[in-house]
């Protein structure tokens, strides 16, 4: 059973962090960018050798940076905090960008437990992982939250209130999709990117021993995708646009295979961008309910 008190008191984790270009053009990849060989709209972000174009790194980048897995690694993992690993599926997840995201840096990332919601007997338990990273000056470089589901773990006590905001899509058609696959080693190029050890996303006799028929694509994947694809959707070009990304969230809704193919539709609202992603093969919303915050255009 999850004990709450435990879990928030619980230190959590600092790492250092470090990335070059090869590892921004590499992030690209292991978010299936780009999706045609002839788009130079999307190579900058996984070609260094462009003319006139320097190398851009993907706003979404700090999702990798300093991560850990709290509930599994040596380091932090406690049986008294209640968390089984094997009944863990990220939920939702949150990104703010406090500076712009150069395309080589190092710094720090403090990692720990900030919220917990009981969501009754029977059901399940959020419990939201929050990622600090800094950058080398110590300034604030971006906040992750990325919110648990604990399956069956609910009934332990906790709040019943509290978790991420939920935004619907608008009752309209998108102003704007794009349609993009995935590779058969989708999840092996993230894990790598993040430094994942979870055999779910790699171990297929794992994956089906938790409940899945084959290894899943990492949510925080599923995200970026969607964020990316999003963008491109709804601005006509991700090289112009992805430096004014300030936050985004989402559900993750349903886990992606690797190999599925994608469609992401995008709804502009402003300075806002709703968005979904779908698996058109599986009849399935895999990311639901996401928004995207950009700075405005002067």
């Amino acid at each position: 059973m999850i004990d709450a008190a435990a879990l928030l008191a619980h230190p959590g984790l600092e790492v250092d962090y470090r990335y070059d270009q090869r590892k921004v053009m590499l992030y690209a990849l292991a978010t299936a960018l780009p999706t045609d060989p002839m788009d130079t709209d999307q190579l900058p972000f996984a070609y260094e050798d462009l003319p006139n174009q320097p190398l851009l790194a993907l706003p979404t980048l700090p999702i990798i940076l300093g991560w850990v897995d709290l509930v599994r690694d040596p380091r932090t993992r406690d049986p008294m905090l209640g968390i089984d690993g094997d009944k863990v599926v990220v939920g939702q997840a949150s990104l703010v960008l406090h500076r712009t995201i150069a395309t080589e840096g190092s710094g720090r990332a403090r990692t720990f437990y900030a919220k917990v919601v009981d969501k009754g007997a029977g059901r399940g338990a959020l419990v939201c992982v929050r990622r600090e990273v800094y950058d080398v000056t110590q300034g604030l470089l971006a906040t992750i939250d990325t919110w648990l589901f604990v399956r069956g773990a609910g009934g332990f006590g906790g709040p019943h209130e509290g978790g991420p905001p939920r935004t619907p899509v608008p009752a309209r058609a998108p102003d704007g999709f794009i349609e993009n696959g995935t590779s058969a080693q989708q999840a092996l190029l993230y894990r790598l990117v993040l430094g994942d050890h979870n055999a779910v996303h790699a171990d297929p006799v794992h994956a089906v021993a938790t409940g899945f028929p084959q290894p899943i694509l990492h949510g925080l994947a599923s995200l970026s995708m969607g964020i990316h694809a999003a963008l491109r959707g709804a601005t006509g070009s991700l090289k112009t646009h992805a430096g004014r990304l300030r936050s985004a969230y989402a559900t993750l809704a349903s886990p992606v295979y690797p190999g599925d193919h994608l469609r992401t539709e995008a709804w502009v609202q402003g300075t806002d961008i709703r968005f979904r992603t779908s698996v058109p093969a599986r009849a399935l919303v895999a990311v639901e309910a996401g928004s995207i915050t950009l700075d405005p255009l002067y």
